[in-house]
């Protein structure tokens, strides 16, 4: 819900400026079959609708909307959200993308005014089928 009520709160700000960009950040797990993720994995599919549906109402009015997929990013959340535990434990480091890899990316959404960005990781899993 954050995201929306962000969304909504900007958006009548960009209408009154003339346009805007949005771009919301999802997750790749929404791009492969993750058993464990689902929960986190479900909320960002429904980002991704918002997303993409926001996309196209909100093109008159010269708003664009870009959703970033980024694979595991190396943060405090990463370490702790996936799996939890002496699971985690034994599966050893986690390693992720740095942070700035991520800010790439939405960067890479705000210049090209891309529909969607993809890390490479996530681009690679969702071609596996």
């Amino acid at each position: 819900m954050s995201a929306l009520n962000a969304m909504q709160a900007a958006i009548p700000h960009m209408r009154t400026q003339g346009g805007g960009v949005i771009v919301n950040v999802s997750s790749g797990t929404t791009q492969a079959i993750l058993p464990g993720v689902a929960p986190y994995s479900s909320t960002k599919h429904a980002l991704n609708n918002l997303s993409l549906v926001a996309r196209a109402e909100l093109a008159p009015d010269h708003i664009r909307v870009s959703v970033v997929y980024p694979f595991i990013t190396d943060t405090d959340f990463a370490r702790n959200a996936v799996m939890a535990g002496e699971e985690r434990r034994q599966a050893g480091p986690l390693r992720g993308d740095p942070p700035e890899y991520a800010a790439g990316l939405i960067l890479e959404a705000i210049e090209t005014g891309a529909t969607e960005v993809y890390a490479e990781q996530v681009r690679r899993l969702s071609q596996r089928g």
